[in-house]
């Protein structure tokens, strides 16, 4: 086999927060650290830049605290989370903002205080924010903050197809570069920051992409997977008949006041919770499916018409331009709202230092499975997640590579196949395609609404194995659409196992 040299020190996969914060943290603690970032699309393409609600941090300790925001994570986990995770998490949080703060993100204040949002679950206002856009924000400036090192490569429009360990302790990671060739790019480290994978499900609010890249090439070396089975639903995504990808509107809009009502105009919330439109992301989910049930609709409502329009357009200008977009005047009508796939609270199983159970293979973000959120993830702690594991990550890597400074630079390259260029699908399989992915989607959302183990879950996994031997043995092995796929794929499976073992664990254990 041909030998090449390393020409990075850490392979960073995905440019969501936790992928930048990462090689920001490594950059900062070494300027000769060769790192590279690969971006499946262009950069802007993530879940981070749709995130509009914001940041959960203690700032005011005079009505907050940190033993109060370690209780709200715990409760809306259903205190399945893992306790001493939650307590590290909480308690640093004040110096990830810290960071973002110096890396140039800048939030709402009011005069020289932060001016903070309270959303479900939470019993204070501690959700730092820029507008209803704090994901774009953050991106934005962190992308910027990027361009400043020399030492940071950003590669665009790469896939990343497989992870090959190799003997000598070097990482090969398998892609499809911008212009459809494959290509091997080796390092010391591999870090997996490739977000979740709501594209699973018949309505997300994730991005195109979310496909679970990484979960899938992780569990398909041996990485440990846990709790995959924990998908959060956002209880408001805006209803649009015949589409999968819906927009999000902000929880903060709730703790602002306003009202989820049914058809009749009835808030039908507290019929299910006494805290109502308050109550955390799974309750509210699970009161509108069980409203839904009931009275046999496809949506039910967010009534904003009762509040301020002023206040709303100043706080919440992208909710109002994108109801505008679709024709509609949310001072005056009611939004028509459903439940959507939003967040993966499982997934590749990492400890405090982001470190997986295949040696040199890291994870971060949503990807990873941390301890934080336990079956359900508290509004706004995702970002603090993303930026605290970033940097547990990074001290990790650096002191590795400060202590092992003679590590090999020549890694072995693998045989390849006489054709190694992307291989576009005919307009008839991307159709076909396209109603695979659809249907694989209507399968799992069943799935996941599953309350007991029963017959139909045994049919769906047997159908989606059925569907991976098939795709196995397509000469398109190449095709983009072959590679999401079969991660999709493969990641359902995952996630009707997860549920399967769910069953078998009784009911008062599970919460």
């Amino acid at each position: 086999m041909a030998k090449i040299s390393i020409e990075y020190d850490v392979i960073i996969v995905g440019v969501g927060i936790a992928g930048l914060s990462l090689a920001l943290y490594l950059a900062e603690a070494n300027k000769k650290h060769r790192i590279v970032l690969i971006s499946k699309e262009a950069l802007d393409i993530c879940n981070t830049s749709l995130a509009q609600g914001g940041i959960a941090a203690v700032t005011d300790q005079q009505k907050d605290n940190f033993k109060k925001h370690i209780k709200d994570t715990f409760k809306a986990g259903l205190k399945t989370g893992d306790l001493a995770i939650i307590k590290q998490v909480i308690n640093a949080a004040p110096a990830c903002i810290n960071d973002l703060l110096n890396w140039g993100v800048e939030f709402d204040k009011n005069g020289l205080n932060f001016d903070l949002h309270r959303e479900g679950g939470h019993n204070q206002n501690r959700i730092l924010h820029k507008s209803d856009q704090t994901g774009k924000e953050i991106h934005q400036k962190l992308l910027a903050a990027i361009s400043k090192h020399q030492n940071i490569e950003v590669l665009e429009k790469h896939t990343a197809i497989d992870i090959l360990p190799q003997k000598n302790k070097g990482m090969l990671l398998n892609c499809l570069n911008e212009k459809g060739l494959e290509q091997f790019i080796p390092a010391h480290y591999i870090v997996l920051a490739t977000g979740g994978s709501g594209q699973i499900f018949a309505h997300t609010t994730n991005s195109s992409i979310a496909t679970g890249d990484g979960l899938a090439m992780a569990a398909r070396i041996g990485a440990a997977i846990q709790d995959i089975n924990y998908f959060q639903f956002h209880p408001t995504a805006i209803y649009e008949e015949g589409k999968q990808q819906l927009t999000l509107i902000t929880e903060a809009l709730r703790g602002f006041g306003a009202h989820i009502v049914n058809e009749k105009g009835e808030r039908f919330l507290f019929d299910y919770d006494t805290s109502g439109e308050l109550a955390n992301r799974s309750v509210v989910a699970s009161a509108i499916y069980a409203e839904l049930k009931k009275t046999n609709k496809n949506c039910v409502y967010l009534r904003l018409k009762h509040l301020k329009a002023e206040e709303l357009s100043h706080k919440f200008p992208t909710v109002i331009e994108q109801c505008k977009k679709r024709g509609i005047n949310p001072f005056k009508e009611d939004i028509p709202i459903i439940p959507a796939a939003h967040y993966q609270c499982g997934g590749i199983k990492v400890n405090i230092d982001s470190e997986t159970t295949i040696p040199n293979l890291f994870a971060i973000g949503e990807c990873s499975r941390t301890g934080l959120h336990g079956s359900n993830r508290l509004a706004s702690n995702s970002l603090l997640e993303s930026v605290f594991f970033a940097k547990n990550a990074a001290q990790r890597i650096h002191q590795r590579l400060t202590d092992n400074a003679n590590l090999s630079q020549l890694i072995e390259l693998p045989k390849t196949s006489d054709s190694n260029m992307l291989e576009p699908l005919q307009a008839e399989k991307q159709i076909s395609f396209l109603k695979l992915k659809s249907e694989i989607q209507n399968r799992l959302s069943a799935v996941y609404h599953l309350k007991e183990m029963e017959n139909e879950l045994e049919e769906h996994e047997a159908w989606l194995k059925a569907q991976l031997k098939k795709l196995k043995v397509m000469k398109q092995h190449k095709s983009l659409e072959f590679i999401e796929l079969k991660n999709i794929l493969e990641v359902g499976l995952l996630f009707i196992q997860a549920k399967k073992n769910q069953f078998k664990v009784p009911e008062s254990i599970q919460n």
